[in-house]
């Protein structure tokens, strides 16, 4: 095995694999060619994001996602579809949480259907009111019509007390 200067980075011909350790690789066993782009390692990327969020606060940017994946040379969608929980631990520092917004949101459409119930009990009531006031107002009109023509002196017919079949 050939000793690489520090500047150069060990290949997979040197004996090393992606996470940096020694392996014993056949040319069966080598990558024939990497045209799908370099393979990550997971908990070596969260450290990365969770370093360039800090580097991010230290400085006092401002912090969001597209900030956070080019502070960390990676994709906004790496952070979306690889790391939701690192992406919604972003959101919360912003306080643009899809979880607290998706609460908050259920939250006010649970109180609004509670106050269209209540409403809609009232104008139930209200309409229970009117249909038995308007009786009321309709069979004191019609006293009123006999009273007046009592009170001139004429005669006139009316229904008094209550209706028979």
């Amino acid at each position: 095995m050939v000793k690489k200067t520090s500047l150069e980075a060990p290949t997979a011909a040197d004996g090393l694999n992606d996470l940096g350790r020694s392996a014993d690789l056949t040319a069966t066993s080598r990558p024939k060619s990497r045209t799908a782009g370099r393979r990550r390692d997971k908990s070596r990327t969260l450290s990365e994001l969770k370093m360039s969020l800090c580097r991010l606060q230290d400085r006092g940017e401002k912090v969001t996602l597209a900030a956070v994946s080019k502070e960390a040379g990676v994709s906004s969608g790496l952070i979306h579809n690889r790391y939701p929980d690192f992406a919604e631990a972003v959101r919360a520092l912003n306080g643009k949480s899809l979880r607290k917004q998706r609460d908050d949101k259920t939250r006010e459409l649970s109180e609004a259907r509670e106050r269209i119930r209540q409403l809609n009990l009232l104008v139930a009531t209200q309409n229970k009111q009117l249909t038995k006031l308007a009786s009321i107002n309709e069979m004191l009109t019609k006293e009123l019509l006999i009273q007046k023509a009592i009170a001139e002196g004429k005669v006139t017919r009316a229904q008094f007390g209550r209706k028979t079949q």
